[in-house]
């Protein structure tokens, strides 16, 4: 089986913001999924954010995720594939990466 790859890594570090950065992760199938986002805790840990969209409602933005998991085990599956593949283009260099 392919590996799970990330790409196009787009940094957006700042100080005092747990994001880090976007890059799009291209999975054996075949299929890109575009934007997912990678974020550190203030303790070190990271974790990656589905794509989301934004939109309005009642007078009020709100937001909703583009990607759905069946259940919290796949949802830890691909955090653990996801943060994988991204450590292979950015590479831990900082407890947080900021």
């Amino acid at each position: 089986m392919q590996d799970y790859v990330a790409t196009n890594w787009c940094d957006r570090r700042r100080k005092g913001c747990g994001l880090l950065g976007f890059f799009d992760l291209v999975l054996p199938s075949g299929w890109i999924l575009r934007g997912i986002s990678l974020h550190a805790t203030e303790e070190g840990k990271r974790f990656v954010g589905v794509p989301i969209r934004q939109y309005e409602w009642g007078g009020t933005m709100d937001r909703c995720r583009m990607v759905g998991f069946v259940n919290a085990i796949a949802e830890a599956e691909f955090q653990r594939i996801a943060l994988k593949a991204v450590s292979r283009i950015f590479p831990e260099k900082s407890k947080t990466g900021r």
